[in-house]
């Protein structure tokens, strides 16, 4: 252990001493406290707090990201390129020891690094409180039940898309009925959520209808004047444990509104505080930095500095934008849930492969998104994270570094 910790002191004083370390760190405090205040907002308490989450957060993952690739490679491949990781080869020291201790290393960077950032991203949700003083306005972590979207999968495509069509619209005075499984607590205040798009003009105050929320225990109807491409919130309370529940919408509007899948009715019921949710995201993308950090030092040690670095950075941006290339391109092998690339070599399919493989759990697990919207981020999700991210993708890219680790041949190395 002794041997492990001084080896990542040593990575921690090698990265304190190169000037990109400090440009990137600088980089990070502008985008932390510098880029917020210069933002513009819609003048509310929820666009300040949406706008200012979203460019912190996003900036500085990608800042500590491009950090974490970056130090990783020149870790390894910088080190062997200059002779110097000659001096911890000839002591009695694992090359596992020595890998294992970089990581540490460079995690305790990010570790202070992500810190700062939840930092920042407190003290500008207490700027926006002063600036909006009587109100919450940190968003709250909510637990989302939306939903359930009937299966069209039996139906050939014309038909499936003309039924999905329907189920997102409402004619004028027809009704359209959604159903949800909910678990809350008795008399704990929930939340009916929607936005919908109308097929044509309304008057100023908004559509007209009517929601009927239906469950085991009773119906509660309440009408109004819904306005469109704006969310609209009704407040319940179910007196017991309401389990299967479905929400009617009666349209008494002389237009025809939508209901879009991605907008669909959904029941929020808060569960926590922003803190812990913030928290929770950060553990997310510590996972995340510490999946980055072995991907680096696995392509450090094979490859020279700073080749390792840039073919690293461009690989991962490459892959991270395939589904989106191959979608208009039009290709058809499918990959990780994904239409592409027919024409394709057998070995130019398996390097897009592992590129969508790898960058995918990056896409799916971010929790900014989640956080910034008052997404509860659950326990099951941080186990999916630390399963998929932590122990698989890292723990396969950790033994597939040290083997080309142990088998690199340090003596013919050149300056």
């Amino acid at each position: 252990m002794v041997r492990l910790l001084a080896i990542a002191g040593m990575t921690i004083r090698a990265a304190l001493r190169m000037r990109l370390f400090w440009i990137l760190a600088a980089l990070l405090a502008a985008v932390c406290f510098l880029l917020p205040p210069t933002l513009r907002d819609d003048g509310t308490a929820a666009g300040r707090v949406t706008i200012v989450l979203t460019y912190l957060l996003q900036g500085s993952r990608a800042v500590l990201c491009l950090a974490t690739v970056w130090l990783a490679a020149d870790s390894l491949g910088n080190e062997l390129h200059r002779r110097h990781i000659h001096l911890l080869a000839t002591k009695p020291v694992g090359r596992w020891r020595i890998w294992a201790g970089k990581w540490l290393g460079l995690m305790a960077l990010n570790t202070a690094l992500l810190v700062m950032v939840g930092a920042a991203a407190l003290v500008q949700i207490e700027a926006i409180g002063r600036r909006f003083p009587g109100r919450e306005v940190a968003p709250p972590a909510h637990r989302v039940w939306r939903a359930e979207v009937p299966d069209f999968a039996e139906l050939p495509e014309p038909e499936r898309r003309e039924a999905l069509a329907a189920w997102q619209s409402v004619a004028p005075g027809e009704t359209q009925t959604w159903r949800f499984g909910l678990m809350v607590r008795p008399d704990a205040p929930v939340e009916l959520r929607s936005r919908f798009r109308s097929a044509g003009p309304l008057p100023e105050g908004g559509a007209a209808g009517e929601w009927t929320i239906t469950d085991e225990n009773g119906q509660r109807r309440e009408r109004g004047l819904y306005r469109p491409d704006a969310v609209e919130r009704l407040e319940w309370r179910f007196a017991e444990q309401p389990g299967e529940v479905t929400a009617t919408f009666l349209n008494r509007s002389d237009q025809t509104l939508v209901f879009p899948v991605a907008d669909r009715p959904a029941f929020w019921c808060r569960v926590g505080g922003f803190r812990g949710n913030l928290a929770r995201a950060l553990v997310v993308q510590w996972l995340e930095l510490g999946f980055l950090g072995a991907l680096g030092l696995a392509v450090g040690a094979g490859l020279s500095f700073p080749v390792a670095a840039f073919v690293l950075v461009a690989y991962l941006v490459v892959a991270a934008h395939v589904p989106l290339v191959a979608g208009l391109l039009g290709q058809g092998v499918r990959l990780a849930g994904h239409d592409r690339g027919a024409g394709l070599g057998p070995v130019t399919r398996l390097t897009v492969a592992l590129g969508v493989w790898l960058t995918d759990p990056l896409h799916r697990y971010g929790g900014t998104g989640e956080l910034v919207r008052g997404i509860h981020l659950d326990a099951r999700r941080l186990l999916a994270a630390l399963w998929e991210l932590g122990l698989l993708r890292t723990g396969a890219v950790t033994l597939v570094g040290l083997l080309i680790w142990q088998r690199r041949e340090l003596a013919g190395e050149s300056q």
